[in-house]
């Protein structure tokens, strides 16, 4: 079987629900049957929401390429910035409030008053006082080793994602480029500081495996921002 092949077999969509489920033990997941009328697998569909939350930021990525190849562009670099920076921002608010998907409640909470919210550690602080666990925590591709349960290593990935740190500065930079510029200053240039195709790197290095929480389930969640199908996928990892 090919490493695609196992990707395949391990990540399940959430859409199509699996009679296995992964239990995190330190960052090693194995495989064990799962009793489909137990609680958690009520809440599968909860989690659906964040996979869809992935794909939309798979798919606003590809957006993002595509402007930096040239093959998408308004005609305008200033536009194309302007389109790369509502894009970037769209991304950062799903990394931002994809944890509190499971939570109507507090989802409408954090929401409410964000179209005021123009800098990011305001948000951010607003987000860890309702759920400190919500930024995602990036992992290394699995290593996948034989046997009865076949066991699936992760190892945190350290470096080369888009840090906490830089998610604060992504937003500021680009809701400065969202804002209408004043005319009336000598420098009004659009800097982004790194290239544009470098930050949407590191946002793929922070997503592409990740284990996440979400607020007001007690469970841990391994997602995959693109799978072998070219979907984004989330498995339940239980932590024990």
């Amino acid at each position: 079987m090919s490493f695609a092949q196992e990707q395949a077999a391990i990540l399940a969509d959430v859409g199509r629900v699996r009679p296995y489920a992964a239990v995190e033990r330190g960052h090693e997941l194995s495989e064990i049957p799962v009793n489909l009328e137990h609680p958690l697998n009520s809440e599968i569909e909860r989690a659906k929401k964040y996979s869809n939350s992935l794909n939309e930021i798979r798919l606003r990525l590809a957006v993002l390429e595509s402007i930096c190849q040239g093959t998408l562009t308004t005609g305008s670099e200033n536009f194309d910035y302007e389109l790369a920076a509502v894009n970037l921002r769209k991304i950062l608010e799903n990394i931002a409030f994809g944890s509190l998907t499971a939570n109507s409640t507090a989802y409408e909470a954090a929401y409410s008053g964000i179209e005021k919210i123009w800098r990011a550690k305001k948000l951010l602080d607003k987000l860890e006082q309702m759920h400190v666990n919500f930024y995602p925590q990036p992992l290394e591709s699995p290593k996948i080793t034989d046997g009865v349960p076949r066991k699936i290593h992760f190892e945190l990935l350290t470096s080369g994602f888009l840090t906490h740190v830089e998610f604060v500065e992504l937003y500021d930079l680009c809701s400065q480029v969202i804002h209408s510029r004043n005319p009336f200053k000598p420098d009004s240039t659009i800097n982004f500081r790194l290239p544009v195709i470098e930050w949407t790197d590191k946002i793929r290095s922070l997503l592409r495996f990740h284990l996440f929480r979400l607020s007001g389930l007690p469970q841990l969640w391994l997602g995959e921002l693109e799978g072998p199908d070219g979907l984004s996928h989330v498995q339940i990892a239980s932590p024990t």
